[in-house]
């Protein structure tokens, strides 16, 4: 896939809040975009839109935005459409996990 420089990339990792979700198959999405954000050297921090959020940029110049949710999954299109909002990113440049 060719990236255009500069763009706005948004990762979201799906998950659900609590300790009985913790380590299960319902936070794979969340624990990969942790992942993502701790190999690229950043740390999820807590942003306005219920999301845990970790921005870095790639070699090609483009942003990339990895968030967490805090919130269950099947309320994941609110915060979801604010993180988009917020960074007005193009929403083929959305990638949800």
């Amino acid at each position: 896939m060719f990236l255009n420089r500069k763009e706005r990339w948004i990762v979201i990792g799906l998950g659900n809040p609590g300790q009985e979700y913790e380590r299960t198959r319902h936070n794979i999405g969340a624990m990969v975009a942790a992942e993502l954000a701790s190999r690229s050297g950043k740390k999820l921090s807590s942003h306005k839109s219920r999301a845990n959020l970790a921005e870095y940029k790639l070699s090609t110049g483009d942003s990339v935005s990895v968030a967490t949710l805090r919130c269950y999954m099947n309320e994941s299109g609110g915060p979801t459409k604010s993180l988009i909002d917020f960074y007005k990113a193009k929403s083929d440049h959305l990638i949800v996990i």
